[in-house]
């Protein structure tokens, strides 16, 4: 893989390989595209369980009228 991609070390996140994560750039940038992509799907997932409430909601509100 290494030889396919470019590797750009980033010398001031050393403390990431203590972690057991990779510190270059194109990792970095890997990891934190995954951590976009998780926080906007649980964002959504809880935007439609929220509509699906307010839904569910006014529905019973109607049928009591």
């Amino acid at each position: 893989e290494q030889s396919l991609l470019p590797v750009t070390e980033l010398k001031s996140f050393g403390w990431l390989q203590s972690l057991g994560l990779n510190s270059t750039l194109e990792a970095v940038s890997a990891q934190l595209l995954v951590i976009f992509f998780a926080l906007a799907t649980f964002s959504i997932v809880q935007r439609n369980a929220r509509l699906a409430r307010e839904d569910k909601a006014k529905a019973i509100e109607t049928a009591k009228t």
